[in-house]
């Protein structure tokens, strides 16, 4: 489940258990200078954006340790999560997402110390670029993870560098589909013979 629907299914449930109102939170908020309205908070709730930054948060919780007299931490928030999908396609499981936020490191390669982070399915960048040429968004995605170890957004990012300009990382890209394509042409004829 993305962090934004699990932050707002949470505050949702907490706020039924303490009778408390989205009025109530949103003005008390405003101690910390959130600027939130009741409907912000109803927005948050349904899993709005903005939901799962770390200034959202860090304002929630003390709002809501505020008015309650608790002591809650993230780590409350997200207790009863098996796997908390962090973005373009990956997931973490609780006790990584814990050792992410406690500064220990995420290590794909020792899943069973660190955090295990997982591509689940093709990028949008992947899924365009299967969409141009025909081809299936999964088995692209699975030739990026095959050739790179990771996504063509990722390896895009690498080989441009930092601070690339648009027009760059469009050139790497476009030499990236070439690679990718032509590796899934060699798969394709091997499974062939």
């Amino acid at each position: 489940m993305k962090m934004n629907l699990i932050v707002g299914k949470w505050l949702r449930g907490y706020r039924a258990e303490h009778g408390l109102t989205l009025d109530q939170i949103a003005t008390a908020s405003h101690k910390y200078e959130s600027g939130w309205t009741a409907s912000t908070l109803s927005y948050m709730e349904s899993g709005g954006s903005k939901a799962d930054s770390l200034e959202t948060l860090t304002i929630l919780l003390a709002t809501l340790n505020d008015l309650a007299g608790d002591d809650l931490t993230i780590s409350d928030v997200f207790a009863d999560c098996a796997a908390i999908e962090v973005g373009d396609g990956f997931k973490i499981d609780e006790d990584g997402f814990f050792n992410a936020l406690g500064g220990r490191p995420v290590n794909i390669a020792d899943p069973f110390e660190h955090a295990r982070l997982m591509p689940l399915y093709a990028t949008l960048a992947e899924t365009r670029l299967a969409k141009r040429n025909d081809v299936d968004a999964e088995a692209l995605h699975g030739a990026c993870m095959a050739l790179y170890g990771h996504s063509l957004d990722e390896e895009a990012a690498m080989r441009a560098g930092e601070g690339a300009t648009p027009q760059k990382r469009g050139r790497v890209t476009r030499v990236l589909a070439d690679e990718i394509l032509d590796y899934m042409r060699k798969v394709a004829a091997k499974l062939e013979d």
